[in-house]
């Protein structure tokens, strides 16, 4: 896959393959507390467009303190403690702040519209073109939760997805999926959920996952991760029976 956008930190990675879904100056008092910024330039993307490599790397906190229970993370490297990217709970979306999270300002997208802006900001209302809203832009639709989704180099989110979805199915795949190498388990299978396995092993070395809610679902998804139909997986998990 083509990386678009790379961000980061010398210990932690974060790659965007797919151009954002949405793209603003954010005035929303969140997003303040955190950067110190009196508005912040925000990319969305899609939560299966952005990877990170060594998850073993990373911790996570609540994005809005006054709201921990809330959707958005913020996943930060335990080594430096740079900032990463928010992370959906959701798994509808992930967020870039390309000027605070490693991204080459210069070369990413600028912001195409003003965001959260309104008269109790106590600052005039921006002036510089772009359209400006209280929230975001009236035509922007959430994407839809992801119940299935591919993880490479990312253990922490797969291990996440087992956690939240244990009646699902996990597709065992090579770090470059085909359909030579294509092992289904059920999600609960001790084969690919055990957590006393070494860091990396399940998503950051050779392998790779596609999870799902079922069979079929996790049949459909795999067509759409190789561009192509598939006709069967290889083979099924002998000790789960899925």
């Amino acid at each position: 896959m083509t990386v678009h956008y790379a961000g980061g930190c010398a210990h932690v990675h974060v790659t965007a393959t797919a151009e954002p879904i949405d793209n603003h100056e954010c005035h929303c008092n969140v997003c303040k507390s955190v950067t110190g910024q009196q508005h912040t330039h925000v990319a969305f993307f899609n939560h299966a467009d952005v990877q990170v490599d060594h998850s073993e790397l990373t911790k996570r906190a609540p994005f809005n303190a006054n709201n921990p229970n809330g959707p958005l993370e913020i996943v930060m490297c335990t080594e430096c403690g740079a900032a990463l990217m928010l992370d959906d709970k959701q798994g509808r979306i992930r967020v870039a702040v390309p000027n605070v999270m490693g991204y080459d300002d210069a070369k990413f997208p600028k912001a195409t519209y003003h965001a959260f802006w309104d008269e109790t900001k106590g600052y005039e209302k921006p002036q510089d073109g772009r359209p400006v809203f209280d929230g975001l832009r009236p035509e922007f639709v959430w994407p839809g939760s992801v119940t299935g989704a591919w993880f490479s180099s990312d253990d922490a989110a797969y291990l996440l997805w087992l956690a939240e979805n244990p009646a699902g199915v996990v597709l065992n795949l090579r770090q470059k999926p085909s359909e030579e190498y294509a092992v289904l388990h059920k999600a609960s299978c001790r084969t690919i959920s055990r957590r006393n396995d070494r860091a990396g092993g399940y998503t950051e070395r050779r392998y790779s996952k596609l999870c799902a809610a079922s069979p079929a679902e996790a049949k459909s998804q795999f067509a759409k991760l190789l561009n192509r139909e598939v006709v069967a997986f290889s083979n099924f998990c002998s000790l789960c029976k899925p």
